[in-house]
């Protein structure tokens, strides 16, 4: 990671389910990450750009703008930060479907939830290596 340690890698969490999110974060802590959580999409943009975070994993499926405008949003704010896209699906759309949607609109990975830590802990650690 070009020298620079996990601890110093911020991560943003954009989930609207607190208990997600929570337990993302402190994978992500017991990891040696630091995270940040936002429970929105509106919420994950104020300062998005100012904020310099490595890394954002973000919900599809949330209120409000949702997931996708979101990773739109970010992606038009900081066009080099890698976006993960999360989906557990929505009414009648499978999650792979949506994590599809999620790639071409800027995500540049995407994980279905349930959340299979090592799984998450890996994907992060080759997107990051790459920043």
């Amino acid at each position: 990671m070009s020298g620079v340690t996990r601890g110093e890698k911020n991560i943003l969490i954009v989930d609207d389910d607190e208990l997600v999110a929570e337990f993302i974060s402190a994978l992500l802590m017991r990891a040696g990450y630091r995270s940040t959580i936002a429970d929105s999409a509106e919420n994950a943009l104020i300062g998005f750009a100012e904020t310099g975070y490595d890394l954002v994993l973000t919900n599809i499926f949330m209120d409000g703008m949702g997931g996708i405008e979101g990773v739109k949003k970010m992606r038009a704010q900081a066009p080099d930060i890698p976006i993960v896209a999360m989906s557990a699906g929505y009414k009648e759309m499978e999650p792979e479907k949506a994590l599809k949607a999620a790639k071409k609109i800027g995500a540049v990975g995407a994980l279905a939830k349930l959340i299979d830590p090592d799984n998450l802990v890996a994907v992060l650690e080759v997107l990051l290596s790459r920043t």
